[in-house]
């Protein structure tokens, strides 16, 4: 797993505050088809209600697909896209030995983290809307059969520092959309917890140690763990409805009368269990995420 790989680099690059913020981190794992299923669901209007309210789901955020894994932190807690936050870029070179350049210092098979500061700024707008980034990048650290190296300026390895920087953007830009995608209303955030969580203060945990992250529909957490989750119950008929997904809803009624016409974003509802096990892994919908 490339995660796996990923912290015993940080591991080995005694930076405690790289050591923190990867422990901190909640790691999710999307797949390729809800990407492209749910980028087709929003309008314009709401791919920019989307932008101006863009938020991390947790203050460290790890997005992990078929190109790496992006590292999000918040400096603070922050709201929209455009603000700039701190982004650690990690791939394998075993599996990207593409972006190892002529005379680069980086070899074949090593782990690169990339850490950098990201500020979006929109540009074009439609569906999906077009970012232009900026980053700052500010150091990197290469990890390769047990040693690891530091190149933290530019001069000290001019193709390296050039090829990371362009990559960092490109996949900090693709990790923020994904999590644009988490904050839709289309499905819920689901904890899967593994059989066994490891707390040891000397080591990040590992995959199979630490919860990761997945977005199911009402219907997917159904067949996937047996959940039924209902609505809020009505008053008058006493009947519950079907779950309730987070969803945006338009202030039409004249007594909003600074916000008529504005959308909001309505928390997903969620009346019954939102907890199951199944084989060794134990499933938990996340209400508040």
């Amino acid at each position: 797993m490339l995660w796996d790989s990923v912290c015993k680099a940080v591991e080995k690059s005694g930076d405690k505050d790289w050591e923190r913020v990867f422990r901190q981190a909640k790691l999710f794992r999307l797949e390729q088809e809800h990407i492209q299923e749910r980028g087709a669901e929003l309008t314009e209007d709401e791919a920019k209600f989307l932008e101006e309210n863009f938020f991390l789901p947790f203050p460290v955020t790890a997005v992990e697909d078929e190109s790496g894994i992006t590292v999000i932190q918040d400096q603070e807690e922050q709201i929209g896209l455009n603000k700039v936050r701190r982004v650690w870029d990690c791939y394998d070179l075993r599996k990207s030995e593409d972006l190892v350049g002529e005379g680069a210092s980086i070899e074949k098979g090593s782990v690169i983290i990339s850490e950098c500061e990201i500020n979006v700024i929109h540009t074009t707008p439609g569906n999906p809307p077009k970012y232009e980034a900026y980053g700052d990048l500010k150091r990197i650290w290469y990890f390769r059969n047990g040693v690891g190296s530091w190149i933290d300026n530019r001069m000290a390895d001019p193709i390296t520092w050039e090829v990371c920087h362009t990559e960092s953007i490109r996949n900090a830009m693709v990790a923020l959309e994904e999590v644009k995608i988490i904050n839709t209303p289309s499905r819920f955030v689901v904890e899967v917890l593994p059989r066994k969580m490891r707390d040891n203060p000397k080591l990040i945990p590992r995959s199979h140690e630490r919860p990761h992250y997945v977005l199911l529909t009402p219907g997917e957490i159904k067949r996937k763990t047996g959940l039924r989750g209902q609505g809020s119950q009505n008053k008058s008929s006493g009947k519950a409805s079907h779950p309730r997904r987070a969803h945006f809803r338009t202030l039409n009624s004249e007594r909003f009368v600074n916000k008529r016409g504005t959308k909001i974003l309505i928390p997903a509802t969620w009346v019954g269990p939102t907890e199951a096990k199944v084989g060794s892994k134990t499933y938990r919908v996340l209400l508040s995420k």
